[in-house]
């Protein structure tokens, strides 16, 4: 891990300015999630250890980072409290509330418009002047794309705007949880927050699932595919309901301006369908989205990853199975299910479910059995009763014939 440090700039010295220091530790923040985007497990205590002088920060940073936004006030003494406003106080209209996530391509803030009463998320693209074009085209496209669609589901943008060289558009603050941490809690890792998923049985994450399969057909009705489809990007807000994130580079068919050349295929590996990652296709579609959204119910239902993220060989064996190891469904899933993901998660896009809406048809069926696990055992159970009853009945009208 050291040596991948080289390229990091050096410690901002005494005289260094707040800017200095800002942009040092956004290009130390950046250089962390890249490589944790890329699968890696960066050492954080490598960073530290060559940062001495920022190392507080730096730790508040990358430890804190993928926890839950704060639902409260008051930040406490939780990591995420200490770097409460550490990199802005105001943007535009806007007050900062506290910092709520990072990632490769910039921030979240919870914020409050000046004069208003409800906080906003605020996500920002810091230093347009030396990022990447391209990132700084996702970005504005995003923020147009959400803002036409007008798709149910789909958080909306209440504002765009730029201040100082810093980009941004506000969203409703949604409090609850992504799928991700959903997963994360009903495996223990952490604790519930303004979601509980505890009341989340098999019926109700096919009625989930169902939902956000919903969503997407009507986001796909209207031309524009998500192209990152996972856990991270799917929230449940406190009353239960779905809602979709992050368009940042979601594509309009209709936009002849994005070509293969200028606007490759990109996305998370983990979730990506087989054909996008061995290059057989150069294009995502609707049957690469079902493929993703299946693979992101699929972690919900069994709470495992599809793939293992920690072996490159390992990852790439689990690319090319035709089909996921249906032995890791819920004990006792209905068949049903079994053949829905089997169809949902087949290797060859020719074979696999061609639509949101079919997907979503198939888990609205399974949640409104009287019972979505498997009842074959029971049926055969009551073919077998009934079956002894009839001898019973057989023997009984034979003796009294006697």
């Amino acid at each position: 891990m050291t040596e991948s440090l080289h390229d990091l700039p050096a410690e901002p010295g005494p005289d260094a300015s707040a800017a200095e220091v800002e942009a040092f530790l956004e290009e130390v923040l950046f250089h962390y999630l890249l490589r944790r985007e890329e699968g890696q497990s960066p050492d954080v205590d490598a960073y530290l250890t060559r940062y001495p002088g920022q190392a507080e920060r730096i730790a508040a940073l990358m430890l804190g980072h993928d926890g839950a936004p704060l639902v409260a006030d008051d930040p406490g003494t939780t990591t995420r409290g200490r770097r409460r406003r550490w990199l802005l106080d105001r943007l535009g209209p806007y007050q900062i509330v506290l910092l709520a996530a990072s990632t490769a391509r910039g921030h979240v803030y919870r914020a409050r418009r000046d004069g208003a009463t409800e906080d906003v998320a605020l996500k920002v693209l810091r230093r347009v002047d030396r990022m990447d074009p391209r990132e700084f085209e996702r970005f504005q496209r995003e923020a147009r794309t959400v803002a036409r669609l007008g798709v149910p589901g789909v958080v909306p943008v209440l504002d765009v705007g730029e201040d100082e060289g810093a980009v941004y558009y506000a969203m409703p603050w949604i409090e609850g949880a992504t799928i991700a941490e959903i997963i994360r809690i009903l495996r223990g890792e952490t604790r519930a927050g303004a979601f509980d998923p505890a009341g989340l049985d098999l019926r109700a994450r096919l009625r989930l699932g169902a939902r956000v399969a919903r969503i997407f057909a009507a986001v796909h009705e209207r031309g524009v595919l998500h192209r990152d489809i996972k856990p991270s990007n799917i929230m449940i807000d406190a009353g239960g309901e779905a809602l979709v994130l992050d368009f940042g580079i979601a594509r309009n068919l209709e936009d002849s301006g994005l070509t293969r050349t200028s606007d490759p295929p990109l996305g998370t590996p983990l979730y990506m369908a087989p054909e996008l990652l061995t290059g057989l296709s150069e294009e995502a579609d609707q049957a690469s989205e079902v493929f993703a959204l299946a693979a992101t119910i699929w972690e919900l239902l069994t709470l495992t990853s599809l793939r293992r993220a920690d072996d490159r060989a390992r990852f790439f064996a689990d690319v090319e199975r035709d089909a996921p190891d249906l032995a890791a469904l819920p004990a006792g899933a209905s068949p049903r299910l079994a053949a829905l993901m089997k169809r949902a998660l087949d290797r060859e896009p020719r074979r696999r479910l061609r639509s949101m809406e079919e997907l979503a048809r198939g888990l609205e069926a399974l949640a409104d059995d009287d019972d979505p696990v498997d009842r074959t055992g029971r049926r055969r159970l009551i073919i077998l009763s009934l079956l002894l009853l009839l001898a019973a009945m057989l023997v009984a009208a034979w003796w009294w014939s006697r």
